[in-house]
């Protein structure tokens, strides 16, 4: 009971602080307040829980070197994300987010250079 506990807690710290440093991110860049909202209505980002929750799970096993974290971020990120948006655009024919602009994306869903700060 208690390690359910624990990976809801991880869900839940982890979605928080992704939608923080989101929110804190898009205020550097774009110097205001965005609402930053996709399928579900709060101040934490579900996509980022479920990343640290995955992170965590294998990290357990294989421990904690930086350039472990490094790796397993990477890949867990593009993982999540590019199957998080391949879902919600087949399943609700909506997008939260579209890389396409950007240089060394891939279908516009993962973008190396956000990959690479996920990791770090």
């Amino acid at each position: 009971m208690r390690r359910v506990i624990r990976y809801i807690l991880i869900l839940i710290i982890g979605s928080l602080i992704g939608g923080f440093v989101e929110e804190a991110w898009c205020l550097i860049k774009n110097k205001r307040f965005e609402r930053r909202q996709s399928l579900v209505y709060s101040p934490s980002i579900p996509i980022y829980g479920i990343a640290s929750l995955f992170m965590i799970l294998i990290l357990e096993k294989i421990g904690y070197e930086f350039w472990k974290i490094f790796i397993v971020g990477f890949l867990i990120a593009a993982l999540v994300e590019y199957t998080s948006s391949f879902l919600q655009e087949k399943i609700f024919h909506t997008k939260s987010w579209d890389y396409s602009d950007m240089k060394f994306n891939f279908q516009g869903r993962i973008n190396l250079v956000y990959l690479i700060a996920f990791g770090v």
